[in-house]
Formats: structure tokens, C-alpha cells, sequence
């Protein structure tokens, strides 16, 4: 039985019928079969009491099994046991019951406001629109949503609304893209490569992300890396003085001051759109710094182009936000390890340092990367521990629940407005409100009104992977939850009955409540962002669950010693070093735990991606499923049925193979990328590596192995250990399976090539040494023959770009060769039968078509019809180019072309560029 005040009900009702009594007529409403529970009767009235919600007299009855009135009863206190069930209901009918009552998510107000906002949003992303039109359309449609509530016409009115809610959010969207006429974007010279000084104020945090460089940086200095952050434009200096607006993303490659928002800074460098996407798969960053009101991006290269000029007026809220951040850092990073400093920062703060790779990988393929970010769990964990603070202190109420808001809008600006964490703190806003205001609870419209909220106040971050995961998992929380936690609802254990009464017991029960629950909660997490984390970390993560479940209780302990070593490093003292060793221990435990789980075979999944027929599939299945549960028994029989259908939606066919050799090579700036394919599915990449990107692997190679539904590299070929042909490497080996990684015999005397060796043989790849006459095997429908350097001791006495391998590739009754940085000594050493394997159709450049990589022997042997050359624009020199003009080559380059390739079937060649038009020699270039 619930007590509720003074009235207590025996609940052994199978249904309800609720009795709404309006100002004319009476009309009855028969619900779903429902089990009644303290969380339901929270707000409920005594049966037969009528009272008003929403303009209407509401009476509740509950009915018994057979229809017959149930009174409530008044007699005095109720017992221990809340609950009590009839003699033959057991705890799993009791649970099928729960499930097909629990409310499905119809219409509500919020979400028929938020849904057309948001796709309202995404409209004018797809198609852009002028914001007169719109303003103009969103007139006209709220003149007849007046009309139509003037002349009580409900229908149109509420088609006018969701009309309205769409253009709103169209009209949010245009607003951001329209730039005034001091825009910073409109005085920029696109045409010309000179630098431009201007002066602003720093409204973002600075983030540092150091280079992903193989090897250790030379003599201990601190790593190479980028501070990016935003800067609100007030003038152009150079190289004319104006006023000016807008936002400009800085990217500095220099150690930089003590910078903080709200200082106002003076900035000299190339001021520039953003980069477009040149190859095919890439992220359009561009596309993603428009919709957050950034047009235009500067380089500082030098320390002496960026000043620090003071405060800045108006931003002392930033100032002061900054300065509490850096305090409570300094305290929490106090007398710890720089990895366990920046793991705890991480969780508590959500600092945006780097966290040791090896641990940021384990926590992806175990799906467990939202407790790094601050999301609503952080936000809940810190409200149960205040609530449980003020209870033990004595303070509850009204003034309590205050408290807690203002302490939790306090730690949400603190840890940077993350969305999630925005979004857990407006539901739990939205849920205090309606407890004030003795209203229902719905925690759909509270998450849909928090969506619609933030969409508003930031028309971008509804594209944002962030905004969509921290949804998507709480919808399915809400969503799919019961029906989970319904199935695990097993007949009371015999063995429970045999330990006598008391904290054994109790101890038992919540134990056994909290496993229960949290897989529960994480699986119904999981069921939901399942296709978006398919599409976005290219993972399917099986072993999430027991990640979670046991990776919770670590995490849980390091969030609060996290918050007492932040209160002990303000205070100091020696319970402060105490409290960081075993801070340290506890940290080096789940670091082992979260690498061992994410080291079990089957845990994690590489996935391409997903098609839009395998969302909606998934999108399908899941509804049906849970539907089906809802209105009808469940049975787990069904269920594991049902979620075995749900999980092929997540079966990806990609794009048809080719129909010969297919060679890529990718647009990565000054560096080397390329990627063999084979109509049998075979994949070969020679080289990942650039200078212009930190990790090409990341952003560039992988993300084309996905666009063409590839997971599996048959063989990583690395040329020779420079940072611009093997720094994307690692990112590769840790997100495919990589059957064998082939290299030169002295490719590790550098640090940089004992680094990534050392990376494949964490990963436990296969690593094979190739030299002079070895053929490169278990590549299907592809046959490799490595032309350079040496075997055995004789590859000793070269070094550097002249010990680069030399590997000719043959496929489709066509050959490519693959030079690496070779120079002229290195060709000019190749024995006999090297050279006479030196003939191809398609040659990649040596060492980016520079001066010294010029050899007139190679052009000769080569004798190819394509020459390729991957370099920055300015790199190349024209003299190593007009050798292969003068030998009939037709040169192709991807600082012209963006991503380019080249298909061979039955000796016939087929080029194709990702973007522009070089001059092809007649070939066919779309």
C-alpha cells in the first residue's frame, strides 16, 4: 500500500479509469492497465476528490480487476512493506503490468514546439533562406494562428503553430548567416596571401591540442600543439584601420601567455575562410564554423604577433569565470600526476586538456566516453550529494531545492555551458518548477523545452554530436528504460529468503537494485544512440553495459575524491598529499580495468557508418518493438527476438567495390596518403602522414575508409619514420583492424619509428620488415614488390629520404609506384633489378615534387603516364615537374584538385578529382 499524507490506498488495481468532468459534459477516459507506485501517486488526489488541472474538474476512481469501485482507506500508519500484492500476482506480472501502462510519447506541447523548431533549423541549413521571406512567412502564419483561436478553430490552430514553430526556428537559423556591413568576412582580401593585424577580445577558453607525434619531443621540451579560441573582432589595423564585427577562430602554434577570456588582445597573421572539405568523407569544419557565427580563421606562428593589450570592458563575468576555473585546477592538479590531473579535470571541470591517449581510447571502444564530458550525469551525482548534505544538516524545502538550482547553474557555467550539462540542469529546473507549482512531472516536455531552449539561444548546436548523443540517450532513458528494467523483474530468489532480516538484506536488495538498474539504464542509452555512435566514433560497442557497470563505481569514486582534493588543495595541508596518493591508486586501477575491458575480443566493432535504409530500419525495428511491449504481454522470448531485429539495422552495405585497381591519394597539405583498393576487398595504404594537419589519420584517411565502407587494412606500408608520411599512422591502427604493418629494415633507428612500432605492437599488429625483393602477400586481387631499400646490412649505409622504400603495386592489367622521399642517391643506388621494375602507369612524386628529389633515371625507367603530387600549394618545384611534362607524363596535384583517383580495369585508366579542374590532358575529369 502508498502512504500519501494522511489517506493510504491498497493498490491491487489492474487499471484506472479516470472520470474528467468538464464545465458541460462528462466524459470518461479508460487508460492502459497500470501499477500504481509512489512516483505515479506523488501528486495524485484521494480517489472521488475532483480537483482542477488545466481548466478542467478531474475526478480519479480506481477500479479493480472486474471493474468494481476500490474506496481508500484512512486507517492509521502503514506498514513496513509499501507494497503488497495479491497472494497470486508474482513480481513478473506485476512488471508486465508496469510496461503496459507506461505512458507512450504522443503529442505534448513541448515536444509539438521543439520538433518543428529544430527541423525548422535544419531547413535553413539545407536550403538557405533570406531572412525577409521569412520574417514575412512567420507574420502571415502567426495572423492566422490569431485567427484561427479567435474562431475556435483548433485544427488549423495548431497546424498555424507547429508552421510557426518551423519558421521560427528557420528565421533563428538565418539570423546567424546574415553578416552586417562591418562584418570582419567582408574587408578580408580573399585573393591575396598578405597578413592582417586586428584587435578584439577573447570570448572562449583557449584549448591546447598537442600534435599526435609518434615520438617524444626533442630534449624535453614541452609537445608541439595548437591553442585555438575565439576572438570577437573590434577593428582591423591592418592593413587598414576600421571598425569591425564578427567572430574569428585563432589558431596559434606558439607557447602562448597567460590568456583568458574577457582580455582583449592585438593579433597579426593570415586571416582566411575556413578550410573546405577536399576529400571525400572529410568533415566540413567550414560548414560547422558558419553555423557558429565564425566566418573567418587567423594563424599566429610567431610569439611576438599576439599581444595581450588588458581587461577588456563589459567581460569581467568571463574574467572572473576564468580566474575560479584556474584556481580550483591549480588545487585539484596539486601533488598529482600530469595524467591523473588532466583525467580529473576532465570529470569535474570539464578541462579541456589531453588526456594520456591510451585511456581516451580504451573509454571509446568501451562506450563510456560521457563520463570524461560533463553531462547530466556529473549534474545528477553533484544534486544527490548537496540533497544528501542538506538532509543530514537539516535543511530541506523550498529553500533547499533553490539552493541546489543556483548551485547547479553556478557548476554548469563553470564547466563551460556544455550542452549536455545545459540540458540536465533546465530538466532539472523544469521538474523543481512543476513541483512548486503542484503540476505533473513529464520529463519529455522538460527534455523537449530544454532541446528547444538551447536550439534558440544557439542555432548550432542541434548539429553538434554532443547535443544529439546527450539527447538521444536521456529520450531513450525515458523511453525505453521501463520496459528493460520490466524484463529483469525476476521471481523473488529462494536464496534471499534464507538470510534472516536486516542490513545483510537490505544490503543484498540494494545492491541487487542498483545492477539492476544501471544495465537497465545503460542499455536503453545504448539502444538509442546506438546508429549515431555507429556514424560518429565508427564503433559498435557491445560491451558497454559492463563497462558501464563496472567502470560507474571508479569513476564515482574519483568524481568525489576529485572534489575533495579540490577542497583540500585550497585549504593545503598533509591530508591533501594523502588524499592524491590514493586518488593516484584508485586512478592507475581503473586505467587498468577500462584498457583490459577495451583489450576483450568482440567488445568493440569497427563500423563505417551507417545508411540512411539502415537508420530508418533501426528507427523501425526499436519503435515496433517497444510499441509491441507496450499494448501487448511481453515476453523476453519476444524481446531477444525483437532486439535481435533492432541490431540488424545496424548492418551497413557499403559502396560497391571497384571494378579494377583503384588508387587514391588523399589531400592531406605537405604530406603523403595514399589508399589501394581491389574489386576482390583488398585495401593497401602507403603512408599517413602531413605536416598541415595534426593527425591525418583522423582527419582525413579514416574518414574516406569509412565513406567507402571500409573497417579492415590488409597491409599499412610506411615509406620511412618522418612525422609528415607517418603521424596519422597510430589513429589507423587503433580504429581498423590492421592485419600487418610493413617497413623498411632500419625504420626504427629514429625515435619517431620505434614509437609507432611500439603503437602496433600495443595494438598487436603484426610488423614485417621488407627490403629489396620481398613481394608483398595477403593483399586480395593486389600484387606489391618492394624496388628499395636493401636487405640485411647493406640497408645500413643509407639514411633519411634516401632509405625510403620504393614499392610498385600492380592490379587491373595497371601498375602505380610508390616513391615515398627518395632522393637522387637513393635512385641513382637501385641494383638492376629494382630498375627494370621501376615501369608503372601512374608515379606518386618523390618527396612532394621538391628540387632535390629530381632524377632524371627515375623519369626515364618510370616511363609513366600519370604523375602525381601531393604538396601544398608553392612546395613543389617546377624543373622536378617539367622532367615528367618533357616525358609525357600528365601531372596531377592535389593542392589543384583537392583528393584524386585513379581506376584501372583491363589497362584502361579512369581519373577522377574530388575538387577543381586540373589540366588532365583531355582525360575526363568531372
Amino acid at each position: 500500500m502508498h502512504a500519501l499524507g494522511h489517506r493510504v490506498y491498497h493498490v491491487h488495481a489492474q487499471s484506472m479509469l479516470l472520470k474528467v468532468t468538464l464545465l458541460r459534459s462528462t466524459v470518461h477516459i479508460e487508460t492502459q492497465p497500470i501499477l500504481l507506485t509512489e512516483n505515479n501517486l506523488r501528486h495524485s488526489q484521494p480517489a472521488g476528490t475532483p480537483f482542477a488541472y488545466a481548466g478542467a474538474e478531474i475526478t480519479v476512481g480506481i477500479t479493480g480487476p472486474k471493474g468494481e469501485p476500490m474506496a481508500p482507506m484512512t486507517s492509521g500508519p502503514s506498514p513496513k512493506n509499501d507494497v503488497q500484492r495479491p497472494e497470486t500476482q508474482s513480481v513478473a506480472g506485476a512488471a508486465r503490468n508496469e510496461v503496459r501502462g507506461l505512458p507512450w510519447p504522443i503529442f505534448r506541447p513541448g515536444l509539438a514546439l521543439a520538433i518543428p523548431f529544430l527541423l525548422g533549423i535544419w531547413a535553413a541549413d539545407a536550403v538557405p533562406q533570406s531572412t525577409g521571406a521569412l520574417t514575412v512567412g512567420l507574420a502571415g502564419v502567426a495572423v492566422l494562428l490569431a485567427t484561427s483561436t479567435l474562431l475556435r478553430r483548433r485544427r488549423a490552430a495548431w497546424v498555424a503553430l507547429l508552421v510557426a514553430a518551423a519558421l521560427a526556428g528557420a528565421l533563428r537559423a538565418s539570423l546567424r548567416q546574415d553578416l552586417p556591413a562591418d562584418h570582419v568576412a567582408r574587408f578580408t582580401p580573399l585573393d591575396t596571401g598578405g597578413d592582417t593585424a586586428l584587435q578584439g577580445v577573447v570570448v572562449s577558453e583557449p584549448v591546447f591540442r598537442s600534435r599526435p607525434s609518434p615520438g617524444p619531443a626533442p630534449g624535453g621540451a614541452p609537445p608541439s600543439g595548437t591553442t585555438s579560441f575565439d576572438v570577437e573582432v573590434e577593428c582591423i589595423l591592418e592593413p587598414a584601420a576600421r571598425p569591425a564585427t564578427g567572430l574569428v577562430r585563432v589558431s596559434a602554434y606558439v607557447p602562448l601567455p597567460a590568456l583568458r577570456p574577457g582580455f582583449r588582445v592585438a593579433l597579426h597573421g593570415p586571416l582566411r575562410p575556413p578550410r573546405e572539405p577536399t576529400n571525400p568523407g572529410q568533415i566540413d569544419h567550414a560548414a560547422r564554423l558558419r553555423r557558429a557565427g565564425i566566418h573567418r580563421v587567423l594563424s599566429v606562428s610567431r610569439p611576438d604577433r599576439i599581444r595581450i593589450l588588458g581587461a577588456a570592458e563589459g567581460h569581467a563575468w568571463r574574467r572572473a569565470v576564468a580566474a575560479v576555473r584556474l584556481r580550483l585546477l591549480d588545487a585539484l592538479g596539486s601533488g598529482l600526476r600530469p595524467d591523473v590531473a588532466a583525467f580529473l579535470g576532465a570529470i569535474l571541470l570539464g578541462a579541456p586538456d589531453d588526456l594520456a591517449p591510451d585511456l581516451a581510447t580504451a573509454f571509446r571502444r568501451t562506450g563510456t566516453l560521457h563520463y570524461i564530458a560533463i553531462s547530466g550525469f556529473h549534474l545528477v551525482m553533484l544534486s544527490l550529494g548537496l540533497g544528501w548534505a542538506m538532509a543530514r544538516a537539516g535543511w530541506g524545502g523550498r529553500s533547499a531545492r533553490l539552493a541546489i538550482l543556483a548551485i547547479l547553474a553556478c557548476y554548469t557555467v563553470l564547466t563551460g555551458l556544455k550542452a549536455s550539462a545545459v540540458r540536465a540542469f533546465l530538466m532539472t529546473a523544469a521538474v523543481t518548477g512543476a513541483d512548486w507549482a503542484g503540476r505533473r512531472r513529464d520529463s519529455l516536455s522538460s527534455l523537449a523545452m530544454a532541446a528547444l531552449a538551447i536550439a534558440a539561444v544557439d542555432p548550432a548546436q542541434p548539429f553538434e554530436a554532443g547535443f544529439q548523443l546527450s539527447f538521444l540517450a536521456v529520450f531513450g532513458i525515458l523511453w525505453i528504460h521501463p520496459l528493460l528494467r520490466a524484463f529483469v523483474s525476476a521471481p523473488r530468489d529462494p536464496l534471499r529468503d534464507l538470510t534472516p532480516p536486516g542490513r545483510v538484506r537490505r544490503a543484498i536488495d540494494r545492491l541487487d537494485a542498483y545492477a539492476r538498474d544501471a544495465v537497465c539504464v545503460s542499455m536503453a542509452a545504448w539502444l538509442a544512440t546506438a546508429p549515431l555512435v555507429a556514424s560518429t566514433f565508427h564503433l559498435a560497442t557491445p560491451a558497454t553495459n559492463a563497462a558501464n557497470l563496472l567502470l560507474c563505481p571508479f569513476v564515482l569514486v574519483e568524481l568525489g575524491g576529485a572534489a575533495a582534493k579540490t577542497a583540500t588543495g585550497l585549504a593545503g595541508g598533509s591530508p591533501d598529499a594523502a588524499l592524491a596518493a590514493a586518488l593516484q591508486a584508485v586512478h592507475d586501477v581503473m586505467t587498468l580495468a577500462a584498457r583490459t575491458l577495451a583489450a576483450i575480443p568482440g567488445g568493440w566493432i569497427p563500423v563505417a557508418g551507417l545508411t540512411t535504409r539502415g537508420v530508418l530500419l533501426y528507427a523501425a525495428a526499436l519503435a515496433a518493438w517497444v510499441r509491441r511491449c507496450r499494448v501487448q504481454r511481453p515476453r523476453r522470448e519476444l524481446a531477444g527476438i525483437a532486439l535481435i531485429v533492432v541490431l540488424l539495422g545496424l548492418a551497413r552495405t557499403g559502396p560497391s567495390g571497384p571494378a579494377g585497381l583503384r588508387v587514391t591519394t588523399l589531400d592531406v597539405g605537405q604530406g603523403s596518403a595514399h589508399v589501394c583498393e581491389t574489386p576482390e576487398g583488398g585495401v593497401l595504404v602507403f603512408d599517413c602522414g602531413s605536416s598541415g594537419y595534426a593527425d591525418p589519420g583522423r582527419s582525413v584517411v579514416a574518414p574516406y575508409l569509412w565513406s567507402r565502407g571500409i573497417t579492415e587494412i590488409d597491409a599499412l606500408v610506411l615509406s620511412h619514420p618522418d612525422a609528415d608520411h607517418v603521424n596519422g599512422g597510430p589513429f589507423l591502427m587503433e580504429s581498423f583492424r590492421t592485419r600487418a604493418v610493413l617497413v623498411s629494415p632500419i625504420f626504427d633507428r629514429p625515435v619517431v619509428g620505434r614509437a609507432v612500432l611500439d603503437r602496433a605492437t600495443r595494438e598487436g599488429i603484426p610488423i614485417l620488415r621488407a627490403s629489396a625483393g620481398d613481394v608483398i602477400a595477403g593483399v586480395p586481387g593486389l600484387a606489391g614488390d618492394v624496388l628499395w631499400p636493401p636487405p640485411g646490412k647493406k640497408a645500413l649505409r643509407h639514411s633519411g629520404n634516401e632509405a625510403s622504400m620504393l614499392v610498385r603495386v600492380r592490379g587491373g592489367g595497371g601498375s602505380a609506384l610508390f616513391t615515398g622521399d627518395i632522393d637522387a642517391r637513393g635512385v641513382n643506388a637501385l641494383p638492376a633489378a629494382s630498375v627494370a621494375g621501376l615501369a608503372a602507369d601512374a608515379i606518386i612524386v618523390p618527396h612532394h615534387g621538391s628540387g632535390g628529389s629530381r632524377s632524371e633515371r627515375l623519369v626515364r625507367f618510370a616511363g609513366a603516364r600519370f604523375a602525381i603530387v601531393s604538396a601544398r600549394r608553392g612546395f613543389a618545384s617546377e624543373a622536378a615537374l617539367d622532367e615528367y611534362r618533357r616525358a609525357g607524363a600528365v601531372r596531377l596535384a592535389t593542392w589543384e584538385a583537392g583528393a584524386l583517383w585513379m581506376e584501372v580495369e583491363q589497362g584502361a585508366w579512369t581519373v577522377r578529382t574530388f575538387a577543381g579542374s586540373p589540366k588532365t590532358g583531355g582525360l575526363g575529369v568531372p
